[in-house]
């Protein structure tokens, strides 16, 4: 039941508002522009003259979704789908929430569905939170001043958007959803307008990384329009007529002149990429063979692999392991490649279906810092999960060693028309990869399985060698995502099987760990001898990245496992008190006990050593040390240091 906001208690009196003195302060430090506009419309507001006489001062904003920029997700009770309108069946369409959440304003919410428009709503349960109106191009779109605005096919117009202010972080799910599926194929940017002297939006859509393109100036003088643009960065003005045609293509193609970013061009998810992606092998004798062909044969004559199936094949396959048994998984290929990879997962258990097939696999690409065409590596990609997300807007390599898993990602691949995902069959440690090619890469789970891959040398000693292959790999500025259990989480201590197959052998000290396993039948792996799978706490990871010079830059917790990410709270209190605060406040005179206990629990040093998974973002530490240096540098020792990294590099 979603109850109403509490009323304020005794103990708590409101804050005086602020005096006019201040409100005055508080405006000149907003700056005079605003300023005068708003006194020019009190102005106007107050005497005769404004029945015959309005004055309007607007920006143009636009921003391209992949680079957007949100804040870090705290919760996923909200879920976001496209809301539908009349014309599907009465008890499947949305217009009733769309009225209780909030009466129409101008266009009722049916005309506005019969024009084409659509909108997206955000779900708390079954009740509609959140919504977002937008128009697609190219399209004409009459506004409250007169004019109409003129939407060319590669723009997005956004004109309404509301929250239940009981609600916390709707409209942020709004935006990530958005992001992540951007409303049209030819979808470059969105665009929207903000009232000039509504410093409040202004600053939300800052934060958002909306850009201002162009100023738009509006006077009415009894019932004549007259309007005044100019894009940012052109110096020419534009006057528009009452009933004129505003040309948001304009605005939008002067302003990629503008150093910074570049607002008109498309992300790579939107639009066809120059050329394909290149990657790189490495052969022994110090050449780079390119990852394409048949065959990869350096000019030395040494082969390193060749592609068949759709996979380049490097090194000999580790022997087969999976979730289902071989033959099944050879049933499964075979109906891959007849019927489609989703039918054939029709006949695997609704766990593995969602483990495989579900959209929220990749959830953590919002935390993670990638410029437009980073280069990501997927490091035991499994069923593909992650990489065939990941591709649809960056260049992929899905690095699998089994080859039934590998062979089922490649179909996944070519049958999505994911041109940008190169799958490789091998071992990490026997492909042979060029160093230095990737911006980021995730290792999900991988990193404790890594000590079976050489069962000659001690399971630590095979997690460093790992993780320093994976460092070798990063380009100037890369990242490292690792996504793994914590020894003593609550889903630990609480009985959740470990990777043995047994519970709480992650608990045990290692010899009798390894005692427990090798009397036991259970085991996941036939070729899994003794207890190999090391997991740590959070000060043993943390200790485990120092010794390969990889440095934690965040963690959060993940409470539904790493292979969930669709919640990632921050190790921070004031995140944490967030994600144990419910989303709905609860009614007045209710039991407050388990609230003392939630804000004894929010204790961050509690979370480190208990938290139930680990998502972290390394970084090489020579690299976080230089950025520290160069910023703490005084201005005469910075001109002697060395040359600093480029922006991408240190985002």
């Amino acid at each position: 039941m979603i109850h109403p906001l509490p009323s304020p208690t005794p103990s708590a009196p409101p804050a005086a508002p602020p005096s006019w003195r201040q409100r005055w302060q508080e405006r000149r430090r907003q700056g005079w522009g605003p300023l005068a506009y708003r006194v020019l419309r009190r102005a106007l507001d107050v005497s005769r003259a404004g029945r015959h006489l309005e004055f309007h001062w607007r920006q143009v904003i636009a921003v391209v979704p992949a680079r957007m920029r949100l804040p870090p997700r705290l919760a996923r009770e909200l879920v976001v789908r496209e809301l539908v309108g009349p014309a599907a069946a009465p008890a499947a369409h949305d217009l009733a929430s769309l009225t209780a959440l909030r009466p129409a304003q101008g266009l009722a919410y049916a005309q506005r569905f019969a024009a084409g428009h659509r909108a997206w709503g955000a779900f708390f349960g079954r009740r509609l939170v959140a919504f977002v109106w937008l128009r697609l191009g190219p399209a004409e779109i009459p506004s409250t001043f007169g004019a109409v605005w003129q939407v060319s096919a590669p723009l997005a117009w956004i004109y309404d958007l509301y929250s239940d202010p009981q609600v916390l972080g709707a409209i942020p799910h709004l935006y990530a959803y958005l992001r992540l599926h951007p409303p049209g194929e030819s979808c470059r940017w969105l665009v929207g307008q903000t009232e000039g002297d509504n410093l409040r939006s202004r600053k939300a859509h800052d934060r958002l990384g909306y850009e201002p393109v162009a100023t738009l100036w509006s006077w009415r003088c009894g019932r004549r329009w007259w309007h005044l643009s100019r894009a940012h960065g052109d110096h020419r003005w534009r006057w528009h007529s009452g009933r004129g045609r505003i040309p948001l293509p304009l605005f939008t193609a002067a302003a990629s002149r503008l150093p910074g970013p570049q607002l008109v061009n498309p992300p790579e998810s939107c639009a066809a990429p120059a050329r394909e992606p290149r990657f790189w092998l490495q052969c022994e004798c110090g050449r780079r063979v390119e990852l394409a062909g048949d065959r990869y044969r350096c000019s030395c004559g040494h082969e390193l692999g060749r592609r068949s199936e759709g996979m380049a094949t490097v090194g000999d396959p580790i022997p087969y392991w999976g979730e289902i048994p071989q033959p099944e998984m050879a049933a499964v290929l075979d109906r891959a490649a007849r019927a489609g990879w989703r039918e054939a997962l029709a006949s695997l258990t609704p766990e593995l279906r969602n483990y495989i097939a579900g959209p929220g696999r990749a959830d953590f690409q919002d935390l993670v810092p990638l410029p437009p065409a980073a280069r990501v590596l997927d490091v035991g990609a499994g069923w593909g999960g992650i990489a065939a997300v990941l591709a649809r807007q960056y260049p992929v390599v899905a690095l699998e060693g089994v080859r039934e898993r590998a062979r089922f990602i490649a179909l996944r691949g070519q049958q999505e028309g994911l041109s940008r995902l190169t799958v490789i069959n091998g071992d990490v440690h026997r492909t042979p990869l060029a160093c230095g090619q990737f911006d980021a890469i995730v290792a999900n789970g991988i990193l404790e399985w890594a000590a079976l891959l050489d069962l000659d040398s001690p399971p630590q000693a095979v997690q460093l060698a790992f993780l320093d292959r994976l460092a070798s790999l990063l380009a100037p500025g890369g990242v490292i995502y690792v996504g793994i259990e914590n020894r003593v989480g609550w889903a630990e201590l609480r009985g959740a099987l470990d990777h043995s197959g047994l519970p709480y052998t992650s608990l045990l000290p290692r010899p009798l760990a390894r005692s427990v396993c090798a009397h036991s039948r259970r085991y996941r792996a036939h070729f899994n001898v003794g207890y190999r799978t090391y997991t740590y706490t959070y000060r043993g990871y943390r200790d485990l990245f120092a010794q390969v010079g990889l440095r934690i830059r965040s963690t959060w917790i993940s409470p539904m496992g790493y292979n969930a990410p669709a919640k990632l709270v921050p190790l921070t209190g004031s995140a944490i008190r967030f994600c144990q605060t419910p989303r709905i406040a609860s009614p007045a005179g209710a039991i407050r006990w388990k609230q003392s206990l939630r804000r004894l629990a929010a204790a961050p040093a509690l979370w480190r050593w208990f938290g139930s998974d680990f998502a972290f973002l390394l970084e090489p530490a020579a690299t976080a040390a230089s950025v520290r240096l160069l910023r703490d540098a005084a201005p005469a020792q910075r001109a002697e240091a060395p040359q600093p990294l480029s922006e991408s590099h240190i985002a």
